[in-house]
C-alpha cells in the first residue's frame, strides 16, 4: 500500500497553481509511506511542483514519471518507474531500499487521496 501525505506550513490557495513561479510558493512536510513505513520525507517539499509532474504523468501513465525538483541537484527527486505492468517508486533521498511494486490504480488512488487532502486543508 502506498500513501502520499502532506502537511502545509501555511494556508493553501483555493485553486491549485499550475505555472512557475506560483507552484513554488507552497511547501510543507511531505511523506511517501509504503506498507506503513516512511520511504521518503522532506520538510520543505514543494507540493504543487510535484503535482505538476504527477498530473502530466497521469495523462498517459505509460512512461516513467520523474519529478525534477528545482531546489536540489539530486534529481529526479521522486520517480515512478514502470516494470512489468507495475510501478516502482524511486528516490535518491529514500530511507530504505524499496522493492515494492504498485499497480497504476494504486498509484492513481494515492494521488487522488493527496489531492483531496490538499483541498481539505485550505
Amino acid at each position: 500500500m502506498i500513501k502520499f501525505l502532506f502537511k502545509s506550513k501555511g494556508s493553501l490557495p483555493s485553486k491549485p497553481p499550475s505555472k512557475y513561479p506560483e507552484i513554488l510558493r507552497y511547501s510543507g512536510d511531505f511523506k511517501i509511506i509504503i506498507d506503513n513505513k516512511i520511504y521518503f520525507e522532506d520538510e520543505e517539499f514543494s507540493i504543487y511542483e510535484f503535482l505538476y509532474y504527477v498530473n502530466k504523468w497521469c495523462e498517459t501513465a505509460e512512461q516513467i514519471m520523474e519529478y525534477n525538483c528545482i531546489d536540489t541537484d539530486e534529481n529526479p527527486l521522486v520517480s515512478f518507474i514502470p516494470y512489468e505492468n507495475k510501478w516502482k517508486i524511486s528516490s535518491p533521498w529514500e530511507n530504505y531500499a524499496n522493492n515494492v511494486f504498485f499497480t497504476t490504480e494504486e498509484l492513481n488512488n494515492a494521488i487522488i487521496a493527496l489531492k483531496e487532502q490538499l483541498m481539505g486543508t485550505r
